[in-house]
Protein backbone atom coordinates (compact mmCIF):
# COMPACT_ATOMS: atom_id res chain seq x y z
CA UNK A 1 0.00 0.00 0.00
CA UNK A 2 1.42 3.42 -1.02
CA UNK A 3 1.07 6.42 1.26
CA UNK A 4 1.82 10.11 0.94
CA UNK A 5 4.26 11.27 3.58
CA UNK A 6 5.29 14.80 4.53
CA UNK A 7 8.29 15.58 6.70
CA UNK A 8 8.92 19.04 8.15
CA UNK A 9 12.34 20.43 9.10
CA UNK A 10 12.85 23.59 11.12
CA UNK A 11 15.87 25.44 9.72
CA UNK A 12 17.34 28.88 9.05
CA UNK A 13 17.47 28.50 5.23
CA UNK A 14 14.50 26.54 3.84
CA UNK A 15 15.46 27.21 0.19
CA UNK A 16 19.00 25.95 0.74
CA UNK A 17 17.84 22.87 2.63
CA UNK A 18 15.24 22.08 -0.04
CA UNK A 19 17.85 22.36 -2.78
CA UNK A 20 20.11 19.99 -0.82
CA UNK A 21 17.39 17.35 -0.33
CA UNK A 22 16.17 17.66 -3.92
CA UNK A 23 19.68 16.96 -5.18
CA UNK A 24 20.36 14.22 -2.63
CA UNK A 25 17.11 12.34 -3.21
CA UNK A 26 16.72 13.02 -6.94
CA UNK A 27 13.58 15.05 -6.25
CA UNK A 28 12.70 18.50 -7.55
CA UNK A 29 11.62 21.78 -6.01
CA UNK A 30 7.87 22.31 -5.94
CA UNK A 31 6.65 24.34 -8.92
CA UNK A 32 5.17 27.80 -8.30
CA UNK A 33 1.38 28.16 -8.48
CA UNK A 34 -0.24 28.18 -11.91
CA UNK A 35 0.05 31.52 -13.64
CA UNK A 36 3.47 32.33 -12.15
CA UNK A 37 6.90 31.71 -13.68
CA UNK A 38 8.67 31.68 -10.30
CA UNK A 39 8.03 31.53 -6.56
CA UNK A 40 9.51 35.04 -6.26
CA UNK A 41 6.84 36.33 -8.65
CA UNK A 42 4.06 34.41 -6.87
CA UNK A 43 5.09 35.52 -3.38
CA UNK A 44 5.35 39.15 -4.50
CA UNK A 45 1.83 38.94 -5.95
CA UNK A 46 0.60 37.42 -2.68
CA UNK A 47 2.03 40.39 -0.79
CA UNK A 48 4.71 38.41 1.07
CA UNK A 49 7.45 40.86 2.09
CA UNK A 50 10.95 40.11 0.72
CA UNK A 51 12.37 39.25 4.16
CA UNK A 52 9.74 36.48 4.57
CA UNK A 53 10.09 34.82 1.15
CA UNK A 54 12.49 32.15 2.45
CA UNK A 55 10.25 31.07 5.33
CA UNK A 56 9.23 27.82 3.61
CA UNK A 57 10.18 25.58 0.70
CA UNK A 58 9.17 22.14 -0.53
CA UNK A 59 10.46 19.31 -2.71
CA UNK A 60 8.46 16.61 -4.47
CA UNK A 61 9.41 13.24 -5.89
Amino acid sequence: MARDVQITFDCADPAGLSAFWAETLGYRLQDPPKGFDSWEQALAAMGVPPERRNDASAVID
